[in-house]
């Protein structure tokens, strides 16, 4: 991700990323990589006050300043207009996909001007693929309670669906 960060800016060096995690831990080791490769960036996370964020934003949304913003998942879900950047990176998958598009919206928003880009980064032969699948799910199942799929009824995880997330029988045994 790092090195395709570099590429990125060096081939579009007016334009801004947002970098969301669910983790701030995880935003706090990007952000060190950050400062040791000349990145200028700023956090909007939860622990943060209000005026805390508001300056992120206010630097952010200026041309000359940050040109990356580091952003807690749950605390940029909402209220938001983050349209000076168009790229966006999810550095990991929440269990909810409808909270994953909230945060990526405020960049792709009313007075956006160029294309928006997401890339979801996930990790082959992880939970993260069965996390991507249970999305898959649950969004064809809106979709049928919608009239839009298959109709089925959207309920709670089944216990099989949860084990599977940890690779797991339904009686708890470790699948091969």
């Amino acid at each position: 991700m790092m090195d395709s960060l570099k590429a990125w800016a060096a081939a579009h060096p007016e334009e801004k990323v947002m970098i969301i995690s669910q983790w701030t831990q995880c935003l706090d080791l990007v952000s060190k990589y950050l400062i040791e490769n000349g990145f200028v960036h700023v956090k909007y996370q939860g622990s943060m006050t209000r005026n805390q964020r508001d300056a992120s934003v206010r630097s952010f949304m200026a041309k000359e300043k940050a040109t990356v913003m580091l952003m807690s998942l749950k605390c940029g879900g909402v209220g938001l207009n983050l349209t000076r950047a168009n790229r966006v990176i999810s550095l990991d998958l929440g269990w909810s996909e409808a909270i994953e598009s909230q945060a990526f919206d405020r960049v792709h928003r009313l007075g956006q001007t160029r294309t928006v880009t997401v890339d979801r980064l996930v990790i082959q032969n992880t939970i993260e693929d069965r996390i991507l699948a249970l999305q898959e799910n649950k969004r064809n199942l809106a979709d049928g309670s919608l009239g839009e799929g298959n109709g089925k009824k959207i309920g709670r995880l089944t216990v099989k669906q949860l084990a599977s997330l940890f690779n797991m029988d339904t009686r708890g045994n470790i699948l091969t």
